[in-house]
């Protein structure tokens, strides 16, 4: 688990100095959150992990597209998205 939050506060840290592999990191996190909703059988660092997970705000929202079966960009942020919620 305390790699986990590891990779969190790396994520923060890359966002707040505006490193250019921020994206790339938030990417390979998905990617292992993914895995863990994937298992059939989820170990406690497993449910750990999706329960302490969230995306960062100022983060590219996501959403899956069932055609494509692929996860695409929604060319918002995830405070874009609440914003608009919230305006209307």
């Amino acid at each position: 688990m305390a790699e986990f939050r590891l990779l969190r506060s790396a994520l923060e840290q890359a966002h707040s100095e505006n490193n250019p592999n921020m994206n790339d990191l938030l990417q390979i996190i998905r990617q292992f959150i993914g895995a863990c909703h994937k298992s059939t059988h989820k170990t406690d660092l497993q449910k750990s992990v999706i329960d302490q997970w969230w995306v960062p705000d100022w983060a590219e929202a996501v959403q899956y597209d069932h055609t494509a079966q692929t996860v695409v960009s929604t060319g918002m942020t995830k405070m874009d998205l609440i914003k608009q919620k919230v305006s209307g």
